[in-house]
């Protein structure tokens, strides 16, 4: 996990298993750029009684012995405003037993909707058939409540949310069966309070079940503002592929939202409430990757009938 400190610079941090407390690294600082960036070191597993690598500065340390800072926020502008915030990303393998956390310095655009043309059509892709269909309704899943996120399991809901505003949390699967490859990944996603989610929701495909946001996409929408967005995740930098854009077919406030992202041969298309919305091509060429779950800004997300169609 990472922290970004006042200066710009980053902190490093990977946890292998449950038990374990993590190291901290010190990073350099993120360019200033306008795309969103997350920096973050190459994770290295550890074993329990961590160390503290710092370089220029000493950071109070909590219960846990990690060095942090207290995030802060610029105020927000009208529109187009660029800001610096604290990313936490809680990252949990959680098929097979093992776990792992880091944290991330995010560098966030938050920005109105704006039209978009990036590879829109003007007509839906065919409907492909599949051979196999693979339902999940989280009910096996990690239920938690850590510094970095929540968890829980209710009335058929798997309910997650990251622990403070301006803060976004993933957790990525780790099981062969959920590799999205030449797939179809759905699943239904509510808003549980209807607040703005600034930097969304959603979920994750072709992503490395080891090393969180090494490589993935990420299909994000935000019921408030009716729009939805695609990013990429490359070593750990993130490149927004389509911005803010709005589409009536989103349900606002607390309804439910079917998200799908049909992967064939590398073309992603991306579905909302079963309306074609957008075709991106896979040009990183990712393969084998895996589905997981994206929320932020400590609004809690309730996802459930995960279905993916082989």
């Amino acid at each position: 996990m990472n922290f970004c400190l006042s200066d710009g610079a980053v902190l490093n941090t990977v946890n292998q298993d449950n038990t374990s407390e993590p190291t901290i690294f010190m990073g350099q600082p993120p360019p200033t750029n306008q795309n969103p960036t997350v920096v973050q070191t190459n994770p290295t597993f550890v074993q329990p009684n961590p160390t503290v690598i710092q370089s220029n500065q000493s950071l109070p340390q909590n219960s846990r012995g990690l060095s942090q800072t207290v995030p802060t926020r610029p105020p927000v502008k009208k529109s187009k405003a660029w800001i610096w915030i604290l990313g936490i990303l809680g990252v949990f393998v959680i098929v097979g037993g093992v776990g792992f956390i880091a944290l991330v310095a995010l560098f966030a655009s938050i920005e109105e909707p704006q039209p978009n043309n990036i590879n829109v059509k003007t007509s839906p892709t065919p409907a492909v058939t599949f051979d196999s269909i693979l339902k999940d309704d989280f009910s096996k899943w990690r239920v938690d409540s850590n510094s970095f996120g929540n968890t829980e399991y209710s009335n058929g809901e798997y309910i997650m949310s990251s622990k403070q505003a301006g803060f976004y949390y993933v957790l990525v699967t780790a099981g062969k069966n959920f590799k999205t490859s030449n797939a179809s990944t759905k699943i239904t996603v509510r808003n549980v309070t209807g607040k703005e989610a600034r930097l969304g929701y959603g979920l994750l495909i072709h992503s490395d079940p080891n090393v969180a946001l090494s490589r993935d996409y990420a299909f994000l929408i935000d019921a408030s503002k009716q729009s939805y967005r695609v990013v990429q995740h490359t070593s750990s930098k993130e490149t927004t592929l389509v911005n803010w854009t709005r589409f009536p077919a989103i349900r606002s406030g607390t309804q439910t939202n079917e998200i799908e992202v049909r992967d064939q041969n590398g073309k992603m298309s991306f579905f909302i409430n079963g309306q074609f919305a957008i075709d991106v091509t896979d040009s990183a060429n990712f393969k084998d990757g895996v589905f997981g779950l994206y929320v932020s800004d400590a609004v809690p997300i309730a996802f459930s009938n995960l279905q993916l169609a082989k």
